[in-house]
C-alpha cells in the first residue's frame, strides 16, 4: 500500500497574512506590493478571457464545440486558468470558477483518455481541483488520478494521451503496456518528459491532499525512469535520450519527479527533506542552474529564460518543492514578470503562440508560488472495503497468535462494519500482549483510517481513554505518543486478558 510523507507546508503557506491575498514575503516590500498587485490585475485578464460557456481556448459557442474534434486542448486549458485562479486565492464561489467547473462537468469528453493533449488536460484538472475544494471534488479527482495512472507505461513514462476508455478498461498494473495494447488502448505516440511530470504532479496531489493512493510501483517506475535517463552532467532532455541535448524546463520536471518519488516511496515524515538531498536531485539543481545561467542571462536558444512562461513555473515547482531561498529565484522572477505585465493586466505571448490565458495563468502559477509539499490528510477519504478482504465473519478470522495472522487480523478487522468488529473483538485477546504492542505501532501509520481503527482497539481492549487524536499532525501525534509507548515499554510484560472483564488488564 502507498506510503506517502507527511510534509510541512512550505514557505508560501507558512506565512498566511490576515487578509485574503496570496501569502508573499520577500524583503524589498515595495516589490511584495507590486506582486500582489500584479496578481490581482492577471486574476482580472483571466476572468476577462473566459468563455461565455465557462470554459478557455478553443471553440467559443455550444454549436461549435459541438463540430470540435478534440476538447482536449479546451479542456486543458481551462483547468489550468481553474488552478491559477485558485491558487491566487479566488474562491470556490467566484462565478469564474463556478462556470469553469460546469463546463468541465458538462463537456467531459473534453478529458478523455484518447484526446491528444489528455495528458495535460488530465494532470491540470487534478491539480485544479485539489486547489479549488478537494473534500468536493474528491470523486472526480481519484476517477481523474486513476485514469492517469492507469495511462503510464510500464516505464514510468507518459505521452500525450492516456489511451481509449472502456468499459472493459480495468486498473491492471501487472503489465499495463502488454494488456492496453492488446485491446488497442495503449497511449498514442512517443513518451516524453514534459506530460511525464504533469502526470507526477498531479499523482502527488491527488494522494497528498485527496487521499487517492497511488501504487508503489506507479512511483517505483517513475524514479527509475529518471534516474536511468539522467545525463552525466546532471540533466535531462524531452525525449528522455541521453543523446539529446538537456534542457532547463525538462530539467527541472526531472529534478521535482524525482523528489516526490522518493519522498512517496520512503514514507518517513523527513521523507521531503532527505529526497532533496539526493545526489541525483542536487546533480540535477546544479544542471538546471548552468543550463538556466543561474536564473539570468539567455538560454540556449538566445533567448531570456524569463521571457518562456513555460520556464518560469517550471523553475517555480524547482524554487518551492526544494524549498530554495526565494531571494535566490523568486525575487528575480518576479521583477521579470512585474515588468513584463501588459497594461490589461495579462502577458505577453510567447513563442508557442498558446493564447495570453495560457502565458497569464502560467505567471501567475509562478508568482503565487502554487505548487507546495502538501500534507497528507488535507481531506480524510471515507474507509471502503480493500478489495482482497474476503474475511466476514468470526469463524473464518485469521489466527492472530502468529505475528502474519494478527497483521492480516487488524486490517480484516479495519475494513469490517460495527457489528462485525464486535463479533471479532475479543479475538485479538488471543494474541496477548503482543496485541497492544502491533496497534501503538499502528498509530504511527501515515493513513488516518488505520491510525483510528488502531485507536479504536486500543481504547476497547484496554479499556481506558488514551490522549492520542488520529487527526492531528504528525508533530502533535508524535508528542502525543510518548506517553502511550511509555507505558507499553514499561507494563506491556505484565498486561494479562481478563476473559470474564473481556479486556487486558494489569495484575
Amino acid at each position: 500500500m502507498m506510503r506517502i510523507a507527511s510534509a510541512l507546508l512550505l514557505l508560501a503557506l507558512a506565512a498566511l497574512g490576515e487578509d485574503d491575498r496570496v501569502a508573499i514575503r520577500v524583503r524589498d516590500k515595495a516589490l511584495q506590493e507590486q506582486i500582489h498587485s500584479a496578481i490581482d490585475r492577471g486574476v482580472a485578464h483571466l476572468k476577462s478571457t473566459q468563455n461565455d460557456l465557462g470554459h478557455w481556448g478553443g471553440a467559443a459557442t455550444a454549436k461549435e464545440l459541438k463540430k470540435y474534434g478534440d476538447l482536449s486542448f479546451p479542456g486543458g486549458y481551462t483547468a489550468l486558468a481553474l488552478y491559477a485562479l485558485a491558487a491566487s486565492k479566488v474562491p470556490a464561489d467566484d462565478p469564474a470558477i463556478v462556470r469553469g467547473i460546469a463546463w468541465i462537468k458538462e463537456y467531459r469528453r473534453a478529458f478523455k483518455g484518447g484526446g491528444n493533449a489528455a495528458t495535460y488536460a488530465n494532470s491540470l484538472l487534478v491539480l485544479a481541483l485539489t486547489r479549488i475544494d478537494p473534500k468536493a471534488h474528491r470523486d472526480l479527482i481519484h476517477r481523474t488520478a486513476e485514469k492517469i495512472e492507469r495511462g503510464s507505461r510500464s516505464s514510468g513514462f507518459w505521452t500525450y494521451t492516456l489511451g481509449a476508455e472502456t468499459d472493459e478498461t480495468k486498473r491492471d498494473f501487472g503489465n499495463p503496456d502488454r494488456r492496453a495494447m492488446n485491446r488497442g488502448l495503449a497511449p498514442a505516440g512517443k513518451p516524453d518528459n514534459s506530460n511525464t511530470q504533469f502526470a507526477v504532479l498531479a499523482l502527488w496531489a491527488a494522494q497528498s491532499i485527496a487521499g487517492y493512493e497511488v501504487r508503489d510501483r506507479t512511483w517505483k517506475n517513475v524514479l527509475k525512469h529518471f534516474r536511468n535517463d539522467q545525463q552525466d552532467g546532471g540533466g535531462w532532455s524531452y525525449s528522455g535520450s541521453k543523446n539529446d541535448r538537456p534542457s532547463p524546463t525538462m530539467t527541472a520536471a526531472g529534478v521535482v519527479s524525482l523528489v516526490y518519488a522518493k519522498a512517496a516511496l520512503d514514507g518517513r515524515r523527513e521523507s521531503l527533506a532527505r529526497a532533496r538531498r539526493s545526489a541525483s536531485v542536487q546533480q540535477g539543481l546544479a544542471a538546471l542552474r548552468r543550463l538556466a545561467k543561474g536564473w539570468s542571462g539567455r538560454g540556449p536558444k538566445g533567448v531570456s529564460v524569463w521571457g518562456n512562461y513555460y520556464w518560469v513555473y517550471s523553475l517555480e515547482r524547482v524554487g518551492t518543492v526544494l524549498a530554495l531561498d526565494p531571494e535566490d529565484w523568486y525575487v528575480e522572477g518576479a521583477r521579470h514578470l512585474v515588468d513584463q505585465q501588459g497594461k490589461d493586466g495579462g502577458w505577453p505571448e510567447a513563442e508557442l503562440k498558446q493564447g495570453k490565458h495560457y502565458e497569464t495563468a502560467l505567471a501567475l502559477l509562478f508568482l503565487t508560488r502554487a505548487t507546495y509539499p502538501p500534507i497528507k490528510g488535507a481531506v480524510t477519504p471515507p474507509d471502503k472495503p480493500r478489495a482482497k478482504a474476503a474475511v466476514t465473519s468470526k469463524e473464518k478470522f485469521p489466527d492472530v497468535t502468529s505475528a502474519k495472522g494478527l497483521a492480516r487480523g487488524f486490517f480484516q478487522y479495519k475494513d469490517f462494519k460495527a457489528e462485525q468488529r464486535a463479533a471479532v473483538l475479543l479475538e485479538f485477546g488471543k494474541a496477548g500482549p503482543a496485541a497492544i504492542g502491533y496497534f501503538i505501532e499502528k498509530l504511527k501509520d501515515k493513513r488516518e483510517s488505520v491510525r483510528r481503527a488502531a485507536l479504536e482497539l486500543l481504547t476497547k481492549l484496554l479499556a481506558k481513554p488514551l490522549l492520542f487524536d488520529p487527526a492531528a499532525d504528525a508533530a502533535e501525534r508524535e508528542i502525543m505518543l510518548g506517553p502511550i509507548e511509555t507505558f507499553y515499554v514499561a507494563r506491556g510484560s505484565e498486561l494479562r486478558w481478563d476473559a470474564g472483564l473481556r479486556r487486558y488488564v494489569l495484575p
